[in-house]
């Protein structure tokens, strides 16, 4: 096996240059700063020396110390230093500004209107035209579902636990992010007006097909709101978002789902069962 081939010449800490002993005096040598970084002032010598250290940290999981550094760093008062901070700790928890934002975000209230096409457990597709509304203060779960024509035809509520309701609340914002969907998933949350088109399934083709109100209705609007999210957190912000998408985003569709535990049973009923048995999910059922 080769040896690993060593640079010549002698490092210097505050360029991180590898430079001809010539380049070094005595004292430098030993202190590893060449001759010519030794000219600047202590204050330059300082800052040389942690961006060499900042550019030198490993693209890994850091130890508690070394990321305890590093965090130090990013209100450096020194530019250079606070930029290059900044830039790595970007680089290396690209979550960490997302991870401290939840923290300080609490839903008091949460509306949910959505009108698309939803997949289940099975990959069977069914069309869903409702609106989820959750409050906190009155611990009030309520589902609206819509006719095709956009009236209500049913409307169910249920009254949640404390802990409960506080929990499903902090897993719409820890694991389904929903601060979070402007960014990542939105595409108009200036207004928003439901198409009450239905949306027919065809088993022949293997795709869904616009049940047609009227051209000038299409002409209109190409491309109809398929879900609306308005959010009132505890600090004053409100957050609307809502998408066109003909498939809907994962978590999305996530939260849809984990409102509908509330009220469908755990798995559809079947023609062909013996037994009718109605089966009420709960909070135990969801997936947080």
């Amino acid at each position: 096996m080769s040896k690993k081939k060593r640079k010549s010449g002698h490092y210097c800490k505050i360029c991180s240059e590898y430079k001809s002993n010539e380049s070094f005096s005595g004292k430098g040598h030993a202190n590893h700063i060449c001759k010519r970084c030794s000219k600047k002032s202590p204050a330059e010598q300082d800052a040389g020396m942690t961006l060499n250290r900042l550019f030198s940290l490993p693209f890994r999981k850091l130890s508690l110390a070394e990321k305890s550094w590093l965090e130090n760093r990013l209100n450096d008062q020194r530019e250079e230093v606070k930029s290059a901070a900044q830039e790595i700790y970007k680089h290396l928890y690209p979550h960490a500004e997302r991870n401290k934002r939840k923290k300080q975000l609490h839903i008091n209230k949460l509306s949910f209107r959505i009108h698309s096409m939803v997949y289940e457990e099975l990959r069977d597709v069914q069309n869903a035209n409702c609106l989820f509304e959750a409050d906190k203060e009155s611990k009030k779960i309520v589902q609206t579902v819509f006719a095709s024509d956009g009236s209500p035809s049913s409307r169910q509520e249920k009254i949640m636990l404390d802990s409960d309701m506080a929990k499903f609340l902090k897993w719409i914002v820890y694991s389904l992010e929903i601060f979070e969907w402007e960014q990542d998933y939105g595409q108009n949350n200036n207004s928003y007006n439901f198409l009450n088109d239905d949306q027919l399934y065809s088993d022949e083709f293997d795709c869904f097909e616009e049940g047609l109100i009227g051209e000038e209705v299409h002409n209109e609007a190409p491309e109809s709101i398929t879900w609306h999210v308005e959010v009132n957190y505890s600090n004053g912000t409100i957050q609307k978002t809502s998408g066109t998408h003909v498939y809907l985003p994962e978590k999305v569709e996530e939260l849809y789902w984990g409102f509908r535990e509330f009220f469908a049973p755990a798995y559809p009923e079947k023609e062909e069962c013996e037994e009718d048995v109605e089966l009420q999910g709960g909070i135990d059922d969801l997936p947080f």
